[in-house]
């Protein structure tokens, strides 16, 4: 947690340095709650908030933080992501970005990658693929890459559908996969909530078990609030 909180000074006193050149293009503040269908298998509280500052017509920089409660394992996890984003158009953006997970103080990771989005119409498509470095594991690493895909059905009804995969050290891999619903209540508010499941597996082992989760979201600025999705892995995780 010291990290973040030192990566999100540094990042401030850099915007502030650069106020008379960035622009507020848009944020938001999500409360959200999500859980196993089987409750022995944990649930997950959690509080986030994102903000983006444009610095030019085709460069923002994109900032992002959260707090999780993970009920069954007692513990509280946060994390930051800073993400460079270069819109190339009104339809296509791409970025790079860094992440900083912490849960408890003892299971740190960092992870560093790629993203790029693209909005047509009523159907976006969004997509990444990081490397992810699990600090307090030794030499233990992986992969994390994921695709989400929305489209607006309603002037207030949005239906979008995810996966998200993460393979470490080639031993354990966990796969997350929904769908979900979000209704526009007005002046950037918005609820949602999701279905989905999620498969993890330990060398041969292997166990899949379905969630669902729901939230409130309030949007500033731009009508979608930023650019780009949270990239953190406890973002990925359903419930512990």
């Amino acid at each position: 947690m010291k990290n973040i909180i030192v990566a999100g000074a540094l990042a401030s006193g850099v915007c502030a340095g650069a106020a008379s050149a960035a622009e507020f293009t848009g944020g938001y503040l999500d409360l959200g709650y999500s859980t196993f269908t089987d409750s022995d298998d944990g649930s997950k509280i959690y509080g986030a908030g994102s903000g983006e500052l444009g610095f030019t017509r085709n460069f923002s920089i994109q900032a992002d933080v959260g707090v999780y409660r993970y009920r069954e394992i007692e513990e509280t996890g946060y994390n930051g992501t800073l993400h460079f984003i270069y819109h190339t158009n009104d339809a296509l953006s791409v970025g790079a970005y860094y992440t900083r997970d912490d849960l408890d103080g003892d299971n740190d990771a960092n992870t560093y990658g790629i993203e790029a989005g693209y909005e047509i119409g009523n159907v976006g498509l969004e997509g990444y693929v990081s490397r992810i470095d699990f600090v307090d594991a030794g030499d233990a690493d992986g992969t994390l890459l994921g695709v989400k895909l929305d489209t607006e059905v309603a002037p207030q009804i949005t239906l979008s559908a995810s996966v998200d995969y993460l393979d470490a050290s080639g031993d354990v891999d966990l796969t997350r996969y929904s769908i979900g619903a979000d209704y526009d209540l007005g002046s950037g508010a918005h609820i949602y909530g999701e279905v989905g499941g999620a498969r993890a597996g330990i060398d041969s082992f292997s166990r899949t078990e379905a969630y669902i989760g729901a939230g409130l979201r309030i949007n500033f600025g731009n009508e979608r609030g930023t650019t780009f999705g949270r990239r953190g892995l406890l973002d990925k995780l359903p419930g512990l």
